[in-house]
């Protein structure tokens, strides 16, 4: 009924293209050119809507933690608050995020394609 978890098997039987990729560069002593060929291949995908939630969720957790931390007598209650913080955040905050998030795309596209080739791994000058 559900998907098997983890990688397909689609991906798993199609990663040997970047194996070639990867020996080509060696081969050849270019590994200056083997990030932007594996980019150009497929082998890096940027989500930006995770790289967003990513950066959200480690601020709250750092937040968090440090308030855990700091009250040791009330850590026991604290954890269990954030165990339903997270549960909300994570089914109930993240859909709604999704949606504003693809209602402002037209709005931040050129940031954001500069986010993703910064996180891909090339150099924009």
């Amino acid at each position: 009924m559900l998907p098997a978890a983890g990688v397909s098997d689609e991906e798993i039987n199609g990663s040997g293209k970047y194996g070639n990729i990867i020996e080509k560069h060696f081969s050849a002593n270019t590994l200056e050119a083997l990030q932007p060929d594996l980019v150009k291949n497929g082998a890096v995908e940027i989500r930006a809507f995770l790289v967003r939630v990513e950066k959200v969720g480690n601020k709250i957790f750092t937040i968090w933690s440090n308030l855990i931390i700091k009250k040791k007598e009330k850590r026991p209650l604290l954890i269990k608050f954030f165990k339903v913080y997270l549960m909300a955040a994570i089914w109930i905050i993240s859909p709604i995020v999704l949606v504003l998030h693809l209602l402002t795309t037209p709005i931040f596209w050129f940031k954001r394609k500069k986010q993703r080739e910064y996180l891909q791994g090339i150099n924009i000058k």
